[in-house]
């Protein structure tokens, strides 16, 4: 029954909604755009930038493999729907490799960079902030973006894969994951060019 269940939701996962296919384009476009609008924008605007904190290896390393992980799953999705319309084969694969690799490291990311990413409301007070912070706070809302649809994309597949579901709420949550998905690429892309701005010294 399990297999059968997993069988079928991979079945529905090869074809992708029509309303998707015909969005995703303009939405890539839009994101691309809005990235090099808050670049552009950000270099305008530089002024003298607080000292930050550094990073330590065991969180470069996190933020690698959750970039790496987001760049496959984008990479065969987006890629295999522009190009064929439909996830399927050696891309549908490669897919679900990223996707291992994503739902193992999206906790340890949550672990990692929850406390240097979280809003202290309490550190601001008359006299300004009581030390340096390790993001301001477009990175720290782009991340929190990042991981709340990151779960959401890891869960709408994990809970597919039990049998209790028909093919009309598979497809509904696959429609879930599609967007999601999609909303985690925009942010991840948009953390990136924060964090560039953030490295160069422009923020």
């Amino acid at each position: 029954m399990f297999a059968e269940g997993n069988t079928t939701f991979v079945l529905i996962a090869a074809h992708s909604g029509e309303q998707f296919n015909q969005t995703l384009p303009y939405l890539l476009i839009a994101t691309a755009l809005i990235v090099g609008l808050y670049v552009v924008l950000t270099i305008a605007r530089a002024r003298r930038v607080e000292p930050k904190s550094k990073w330590s290896p065991w969180e470069w390393a996190v933020y690698a493999v959750t970039l790496v992980s987001v760049g496959i799953l984008a990479a065969t999705s987006f890629g295999a729907v522009l190009s064929v319309g439909v996830l399927s084969g050696w891309a549908l694969l490669a897919h679900m490799v990223g996707a291992g690799m994503f739902v193992f490291v999206l906790p340890v990311l949550a672990i990692t960079w929850c406390e240097p990413s979280r809003f202290d409301l309490r550190r601001y007070g008359q006299r300004g902030p009581t030390g340096p912070e390790r993001f301001y706070w477009f990175p720290k809302l782009t991340f929190w973006l990042l991981l709340s649809a990151g779960w959401v994309v890891a869960m709408t597949m994990l809970v597919s894969m039990i049998p209790w579901m028909g093919t009309d709420e598979l497809e509904s949550m696959l429609e879930v994951h599609r967007w999601s998905g999609l909303v985690v690429v925009a942010a991840a892309a948009l953390h990136i060019s924060a964090m560039v701005m953030q490295r160069i010294g422009k923020r």
